[in-house]
C-alpha cells in the first residue's frame, strides 16, 4: 500500500511507494513517477531508488522534447542508468543537481502542475474524484463500496459547476501558443546574445517560436502578453465537427477561460507559498482581459409577452407539470435555473414570505428571495412528495427547455433571460430601487449590478417605449461621456434651431471688451 515517509513531501507528480519483490518477498522503498499525455499518445510509469533521480526524470518528462526522448529511450535517466564509471556518476549527479535547481526555482513547475494542484483542492472533491483525479475512489485508489457512508454526497449544482470548471481548465491547458524567440529568450535568461545555460534554457531555445501547449509552459513565463496571445489564438475560427460548420468563439467565453486560469495562479499563494515566492509573488496575467472589453456588447435580451404566452401554452400541454412550474417560478422570483430545479421545502418560509437559499444552493452565496403572491400561489399548488419541490434533474430540464424553445420557434432566448425579464419588471413596473433588486436576487456588488444589468435593461425598455427618459440615457444616445460635453450642444435660450447670426447675451459674452470700448 502506498504511503508517504515522514520526510519532506515530494514534488507534485511523485509518489512514495513500498515496492515488494515477489521473488524474495523483500520490501524496497521506491519513488514512483507516472505521467500521461493522452493527446500525445505518451505514458510513462517508472520507479526510482532516490527522490533526486525521480525529480530529474519528472522534470524532463514535463517538456515536449523530454517526452520525445523518453519515448525514444534516449532520455538522461535511461542513458546513464548503466554507467558504472565513478567519474561519469559525478557528471550524472551534476546533471541531476542542475535539473533540481531549475525545479526548485520554479522553472519546471508548469501550468499543468498548477492546474493539478488547484483541482486537487477546489475541483476534484466536488465531482467525486480523489486527490489523484480518479473518480469514485478513496485517496488510496480503492473504489467506494455500495452504501459506504464515507462516500461524499455532492449536490447536482455543485457537481455540474465543478465539472464545467475542470473541462475548461483541460481546454486551457491544451491550447498551443508560440514560445519566445531566441533573442528574447536569451535576454530573459541573461544579457542579449549571451549563451543560455541550464536544461530548460536549452529546451526553450531549441523550440523557440514553435507552438507549445499552455499546460507545458513554466509558470514563471506566464505574463500579460501570454494572455493577449491566448486571446488572439482563441479568436481564430475553428471547425466544429459536430455541427460540421465553421464558428468563432465569443469574447465572453475567452474571458471566462482566462479568469479561470488567473484563479489557478492566485490559488498558488495559499496552496504552495514557496512556489508563489518563486514566481514573483504576483499574478502577471492580471489585466490580460482588458482587450476583450473593447468590443464588448452587453446582453439585454428579455422575454416578450407573446413569447411568454407561447412558452407557457406549450409547457401546459406537456404531461410533466414540473417543467411549467419551474418556468413560472423562475419568472416570478428571478432565481437561477439550478436554484429553482433543486429547491427544497425546508428553504421556504411561508410566514415570512421568503425563500432562504443556503450557500450550497445558491451561486453567489446564501440569500433570501422574496416569495411574492404570484410565486406563493405557484409553490402552494405543488404537491409535497419528498425533500425537493421538483424531482427532475437540472440536465433533464435543460434538455426539455431546449426542445420547447425549438417547438415555439423562438430564437436567441436563454433561460437566464427570464432573470433579466424579472429585473426589468422590478425596476420599471414595481419601481424598486437597485439596492432592493440586488438584495432579492442575491447580487454581491450593487454598483456593478446597476451598471451591467439594471441601466442597460432600463434603457432598452425606454427605447421600446418612446425613447430616452433620463439624462444618462440621452448622453449614451448621443455618445457623450459627461454632462459637460452635452452642455456644449444645449441651446439654453429657447431656440432649437439657431439663426444665421447667433446672439450671445452680455452675461455670456465669449470675448472680453477692450479697454477702448469701455
Amino acid at each position: 500500500m502506498a504511503r508517504q515517509p515522514a520526510k519532506t513531501p515530494p514534488p507534485s507528480g511523485i509518489r512514495y511507494v513500498e515496492w515488494r519483490n515477489k521473488l524474495d518477498d523483500t520490501i524496497t522503498e521506491k519513488w514512483r513517477v507516472r505521467l500521461v499525455r493522452k493527446n500525445e499518445g505518451f505514458a510513462t510509469d517508472r520507479y526510482f531508488d532516490d527522490l533526486s533521480t525521480a525529480t530529474a526524470f519528472l522534470a524532463e518528462a514535463r517538456t515536449p522534447e523530454g517526452r520525445k526522448r523518453i519515448s525514444a529511450g534516449v532520455d538522461a535517466f535511461t542513458k546513464t542508468k548503466a554507467i558504472q564509471d565513478p567519474a561519469k556518476d559525478i557528471i550524472r549527479q551534476n546533471a541531476i543537481d542542475e535539473f533540481l535547481g531549475d525545479e526548485f526555482a520554479g522553472r519546471h513547475q508548469t501550468v499543468d502542475d498548477a492546474i493539478r494542484m488547484y483541482c486537487r483542492k477546489h475541483v476534484w472533491p466536488k465531482v467525486g474524484k480523489n486527490k489523484d483525479g480518479f473518480p469514485d475512489c478513496d485517496d488510496d485508489g480503492n473504489p467506494w463500496a455500495e452504501g459506504d457512508p464515507r462516500k461524499p454526497k455532492i449536490r447536482e449544482n455543485i457537481r455540474n459547476t465543478a465539472h464545467l470548471k475542470e473541462t475548461r481548465l483541460r481546454t486551457i491547458a491544451s491550447v498551443k501558443l508560440p514560445k519566445l524567440d531566441k533573442a528574447k529568450a536569451a535576454k530573459e535568461n541573461g544579457k542579449a546574445g549571451q549563451r543560455m545555460t541550464g536544461a530548460w534554457a536549452a529546451a526553450k531555445m531549441k523550440r523557440s517560436g514553435e507552438p507549445v501547449r499552455l499546460g507545458d509552459w513554466p509558470l514563471i513565463d506566464l505574463t500579460k502578453k501570454t494572455g493577449h496571445a491566448y486571446v488572439e489564438e482563441r479568436r481564430k475560427p475553428y471547425f466544429d465537427k459536430n455541427r460540421k460548420a465553421w464558428h468563432t468563439r465569443a469574447d465572453a467565453t475567452i474571458k471566462r477561460e482566462l479568469v479561470e486560469l488567473m484563479q489557478v495562479v492566485n490559488a498558488i499563494e495559499l496552496l504552495d507559498p514557496d512556489l508563489w515566492e518563486e514566481i514573483g509573488e504576483q499574478n502577471k496575467l492580471k489585466g490580460c482581459t482588458s482587450i476583450l472589453e473593447e468590443n464588448r456588447v452587453k446582453r439585454i435580451r428579455t422575454m416578450t409577452k407573446a413569447e411568454d404566452e407561447k412558452l407557457q401554452s406549450l409547457l401546459a400541454a406537456k404531461e410533466n407539470r414540473e417543467h411549467l412550474q419551474i418556468f413560472a417560478l423562475s419568472l416570478a422570483t428571478g432565481m437561477r435555473r439550478s436554484e429553482v430545479v433543486l429547491l427544497e421545502w425546508s428553504f421556504i418560509d411561508f410566514e415570512g414570505c421568503v425563500i432562504n437559499l443556503p450557500k450550497h444552493a445558491a451561486k453567489a452565496g446564501a440569500r433570501g428571495v422574496w416569495l411574492s403572491p404570484e410565486a406563493r400561489q405557484i409553490v402552494e399548488a405543488i404537491p409535497r412528495d419528498g425533500e425537493r419541490l421538483f424531482h427532475c434533474k437540472v440536465s433533464g430540464f435543460t434538455t426539455a427547455w431546449r426542445r420547447i424553445k425549438k417547438a415555439a420557434e423562438i430564437q436567441n432566448l436563454r433561460f437566464h433571460d427570464l432573470r433579466r425579464t424579472e429585473i426589468t419588471r422590478m425596476a420599471i413596473q414595481l419601481n424598486m430601487t437597485t439596492t432592493m433588486i440586488a438584495e432579492r436576487l442575491g447580487v454581491k456588488s450593487v454598483a456593478y449590478f446597476e451598471e451591467s444589468s439594471v441601466e442597460p435593461l432600463k434603457k432598452a425598455e425606454a427605447f421600446r417605449n418612446g425613447g430616452p427618459r433620463t439624462e444618462k440615457q440621452a448622453r449614451e444616445h448621443f455618445g457623450h461621456a459627461t454632462a459637460d460635453m452635452s452642455l456644449e450642444y444645449v441651446n439654453t435660450f429657447g431656440s432649437a434651431t439657431p439663426g444665421p447670426q447667433e446672439q450671445v447675451p452680455p452675461t455670456q459674452s465669449k470675448k472680453k471688451p477692450s479697454s477702448a470700448a469701455e
